[in-house]
């Protein structure tokens, strides 16, 4: 029988990292990072010239932020989702006991255990450390690679898509 048990802890760099894969998830990979950097600059830059052409009026300094946040938007956000993350967690630093069989999986930690069907994964992706399997639209577990006790962390993309029909997406961090 195909096991595998993860006994992990939240960390700020998981929180971090899951911030990343949460925002490429709703704003797209990195051709879209780089289509919001190339519009911001072509933006920013029209409001620069035009500020120094025409001096300041409120349309050039609005186009020179709208600039600004297109360019900064994602790093703003995964600060601003990690900060949240961490500062709202009440199981940082708490056992998170998984364990997935081949019918389901449960998750037990100190306030309680949660059960749940591969019929509930709805996204499941991969990085150089983690997997994050999400249950929900903002609920993901997550699974460090290093934390497996149980099971080879390489095989476990390919045993979760078999169960849950869900691709693995590969993120680069």
């Amino acid at each position: 029988m195909k096991q595998y048990q993860v006994r992990t802890r939240h960390t700020r760099e998981a929180y971090h990292i899951y911030a990343k894969v949460h925002m490429d998830a709703r704003i797209g990979g990195p051709l879209a990072r780089a289509v919001a950097i190339l519009l911001g600059l072509f933006i920013l830059t029209g409001g620069v010239i035009a500020i120094w052409q025409a001096g300041f009026r409120l349309l050039y300094i609005l186009s020179v932020l709208v600039g600004l946040l297109a360019i900064f938007a994602r790093p703003l956000g995964i600060f601003r989702m990690t900060h949240q993350l961490v500062n709202n967690s009440s199981d940082m630093g708490m056992t998170i006991d998984y364990v997935f069989r081949p019918d389901g999986f449960t998750a037990e930690s100190p306030g309680g255990v949660i059960q749940a069907g591969y019929d509930e994964v709805c996204k499941f992706f991969e990085t150089n450390k983690y997997f994050f399997v999400y249950t929900g639209v903002r609920m993901a577990h997550i699974l460090p690679r290093a934390d497996f006790i149980s099971g080879d962390p390489a095989a476990f993309p390919t045993f979760l898509t078999e169960k849950t029909k869900v691709p693995c997406v590969r993120r680069p961090y």
